[in-house]
């Protein structure tokens, strides 16, 4: 584990607050070259927040890091499937991708690969997605 990737879980870990405080928030977790050790001084901040049933759009409307910096995007994630959505946030120049996914749309994306056999690209990208992820909150959930 790199101080890059150490830095950016630390700061994800504070940010994941502001998430966990959601009653129907299972776990927040950070992926991508931060989780794998393995972030530079270029490397954004990947978290993902799983919701108990859709995530909830109203909510988020009031962006929850606005106090952080400046909202980027919000947007639902439709073509991935529904209750899906993504936020987009540049803390300085630190750029931080959180994507909102409901429980029951991860459950699907394992029961497609494990079950069904489907090894296409984006399933298997989001199992790795999924073995990478380092929980900072809902420990137990994702234990």
């Amino acid at each position: 584990m790199n101080e890059a990737s150490r830095w950016r879980i630390e700061t994800a870990r504070r940010l994941a607050a502001f998430y966990a405080s959601h009653s129907r928030v299972l776990m927040v977790a950070i992926g991508g070259s931060a989780a794998r050790g393995e972030a530079d001084e270029w490397s954004d901040i990947d978290l993902s927040v799983t919701w108990d049933g859709d995530a909830d759009g109203a909510w988020l409307e009031q962006p929850p890091l606005a106090s952080e910096g400046a909202r980027f995007t919000f947007l639902p994630l439709t073509q991935a499937g529904p209750g899906l959505y993504l936020e987009q946030y540049f803390l300085g120049p630190l750029k931080v991708d959180v994507a909102h996914l409901p429980f029951a749309w991860m459950e699907g994306e394992l029961r497609a690969v494990q079950q069904d056999l489907n090894l296409s690209p984006d399933k298997q990208e989001t199992l790795e997605g999924m073995t990478d992820a380092v929980v900072l909150n809902g420990e137990e959930f994702g234990a």
